[in-house]
């Protein structure tokens, strides 16, 4: 998933690969609807999604997300961030080009104990 998806760019970059479903949020209601029609023009309606981002929590289940992208969380806190990661799921906050970004990943019961982690990744967006 990505917080803060803009017009869609890098949400359709991410579902380019097969087996992938990602889903936008956008912060406001023109970039809802210039990300969807980005999407449609690749051809990835179905598979790429975007909905508008409203608030601070996010529209999904507990442990329901493997990857969370998020240039800025905005308002969205840490702990909700902590709550959707499924078990070994990964978050990358923060970071442009050439910048590390924060890496969160959730250990391998889901739970934020052992194999748990909160750091500065290892190399720059790419």
């Amino acid at each position: 998933m990505h917080v803060g998806c803009n017009r869609g760019e890098l949400t359709v970059a991410l579902g380019a690969g097969d087996g992938y479903l990602v889903h936008g949020l956008a912060r406001n209601a023109d970039d809802v609807a210039t990300a969807r029609e980005y999407i449609r023009s690749k051809g990835l309606g179905g598979k790429v999604s975007v909905a508008l981002l409203t608030g601070g929590r996010l529209p999904y289940a507990d442990d329901l997300v493997n990857l969370l992208v998020a240039e800025k969380l905005g308002t969205v806190p840490m702990d909700e961030v902590t709550r959707v990661l499924a078990p070994g799921g990964v978050a990358w906050i923060g970071g442009s080009l050439g910048k590390r970004p924060w890496e969160v990943r959730a250990g391998a019961d889901g739970r934020w104990g052992e194999g748990s982690a909160i750091r500065q990744a290892s190399g720059p967006w790419r």
